[in-house]
């Protein structure tokens, strides 16, 4: 009787670790878009004024149960924001770790948080060592939503007026990356990289706004409950968007940015019912009580 006891027991712990066994989930999503060779022509054109002007980077993070960050920095030099950038801090949360400044890699594939990090860079009315950078990554392995931004307003602002009629040309290299995978039911992992350029009249100019926003510099990824992972890269590129303005004030508006947003679900109870596979192990444990009782009578 002792035996069967034991068989007995050894069989439903069996049976009850199969059916509690559940798969461990983690969603990740990554954004990064840069630029390099970054420059407005003309802005320095004999009969161009420049009004003002400005640059700004942002970041935000946040995660399940650490505290939440967020930045904003504007001009490395106040005094003539166009000639030395802007150079927001990482934001990040979570456990991590993470890495340091202005890593635009892939950064938390073996670590849990998420983070987001802009960078623009160089002298806009000279165009050297001009270039922007946003990334927003993000990973999760706990029940909960976790989400970053990055550069949600990067770039810069200008509002100048021309007294006699000139081409303006946008020109830089582009490139950008977006990635989002999930690995369980109910997960959800996204991430975006976006860019724009606006000009628009103002000051009582009079003038049909135009935006540049290439498709390729403009992409959103999804992946949800472990059905199907995105995943695309687009080399660096050349881009370059010109237009002829008339004698008046306008805005010029280069915006960037990166996004993530990753969503675990909360573990569900495990269910009463015994799966396929512990029916078996316990079905099999009965038989064999069932034939040692038969020989012993």
């Amino acid at each position: 009787m002792l035996k069967l006891r034991h068989l007995l027991a050894a069989t439903t712990g069996l049976a009850l670790l199969a059916s509690a066994s559940t798969a461990h989930a983690t969603a990740y999503a990554y954004g990064n878009i840069n630029f390099t060779n970054l420059t407005l022509s003309n802005l320095q054109a004999p009969g161009v004024t420049l009004n003002s002007a400005n640059v700004t980077t942002r970041d935000s993070a946040g995660f399940p149960g650490a505290a939440a960050a967020s930045n904003s920095v504007g001009p490395a030099n106040a005094a003539n924001p166009l000639t030395a950038g802007s150079d927001v801090p990482q934001a990040f949360s979570g456990p991590g770790p993470f890495p340091g400044e202005n890593n635009y890699g892939q950064a938390l594939l073996n670590s849990f948080g998420t983070r987001g990090d802009a960078q623009l860079v160089g002298n806009l009315l000279t165009g050297v060592g001009t270039g922007a950078n946003d990334v927003a990554e993000g990973r999760i392995g706990t029940a909960g939503s976790a989400s970053s931004t990055a550069g949600t307003s990067t770039g810069f602002n200008v509002v100048l007026s021309t007294g006699t009629t000139q081409t303006f040309t946008l020109a830089f290299n582009a490139s950008d990356s977006v990635i989002a995978t999930t690995t369980a039911a109910n997960e959800i992992a996204s991430a975006t990289v976006s860019a724009s350029f606006t000009v628009a009249g103002t000051a009582g100019t009079v003038f049909a706004t135009q935006v540049y926003s290439p498709d390729s510099l403009n992409v959103s990824g999804t992946s949800t409950g472990g059905n199907g992972n995105f995943n695309t890269t687009n080399a660096s590129s050349p881009f370059s968007f010109s237009v002829t303005l008339n004698p008046g004030t306008y805005q010029f508006s280069l915006l960037s940015g990166a996004q993530e947003q990753v969503t675990a679900p909360t573990p569900t109870p495990p269910n009463p019912v015994p799966e396929p596979a512990s029916m078996a192990l316990l079905g099999a444990g009965l038989a064999a009580i069932g034939l040692v009782r038969r020989r012993r009578a």
